[in-house]
């Protein structure tokens, strides 16, 4: 097959600074619903096209010694349901750590875990990545590094 006539999709669904328990149905976040609106517009897209699995980029908001601790419970349980609100226990599901330049960091660490919990995920890095001068947010050339390490690990994930 010629891949280069393969058009990929992509589904917004991020929300600045969203901590992981708004990412549940029905919870609240502002004035939206950050679970139910993904897996709406998930499955708008779905009509058309194939489901091929799940970016996530999380996790500042959790960022500290008492969060932490439960945000592994959490974020295996959001993949669980990602996967059964969309059919699809195999869905592919990459996460990426959060940027070095956060100093105090313990979140990474857990994300790490991940894939150690459930089949059908990954973990991109975020070293040699650098801010944009405000030791949050990446500058524009490494938001463009993290895209192609997700790409690349989604990729490999791709089962079907």
């Amino acid at each position: 097959s010629d891949e280069k006539n393969i058009t990929i999709g992509l589904i917004p669904c991020a929300w600045g600074g969203s901590p992981v328990k708004v990412w549940s149905p029905g919870a609240p976040y502002f004035n939206a619903h950050p679970y139910d609106d993904a897996i709406r517009r998930a499955k708008t897209a779905m009509q058309k096209g194939v489901l091929k699995g799940i970016i996530w980029h999380q996790g500042e908001a959790d960022n500290d010694s008492l969060r932490s601790k439960k945000y592994l419970q959490e974020l295996v349980l959001l993949v669980q349901r990602f996967r059964k609100d969309l059919s699809d226990d195999q869905l592919p599901f990459v996460a990426g750590e959060i940027g070095h330049f956060n100093k105090r960091n313990f979140i990474n660490a857990i994300i790490n875990q991940l894939p150690h919990q459930l089949p059908y995920t990954s973990v991109v890095a975020a070293d040699g990545l650098t801010d944009k001068g405000d030791h949050l947010h990446f500058d524009t050339p490494s938001a463009r590094e993290l895209g192609k390490r997700y790409g690349r690990a989604m990729k490999r994930l791709q089962v079907k």
